[in-house]
């Protein structure tokens, strides 16, 4: 794997956790769904759903065709 998207993954669980993802639209995420082993945010400004798990787990949702899973934005 390339050592720049590997740094990429690395690092973008961190920049999450930076950016404070709450119930809140003021930042970047928002969380949308909350149960006790995961957190399914959204990210304000692309619509991209993301999966969090409390193991370390982080991971784009995919739909069943492999495209990624949106919300419609609010802007």
């Amino acid at each position: 794997m390339n050592k720049k998207v590997v740094a990429l993954l690395l690092a973008f669980p961190i920049a999450l956790t930076a950016c404070g993802a709450d119930e809140s639209k003021e930042g970047r995420f928002s969380k949308i769904e909350e149960k006790l082993s995961y957190s399914i945010i959204v990210d304000n400004d692309t619509g991209v759903e993301y999966i969090r798990t409390s193991y370390g787990g982080f991971s784009p949702l995919y739909n069943p065709d492999g495209t990624l899973r949106t919300v419609e934005v609010q802007r």
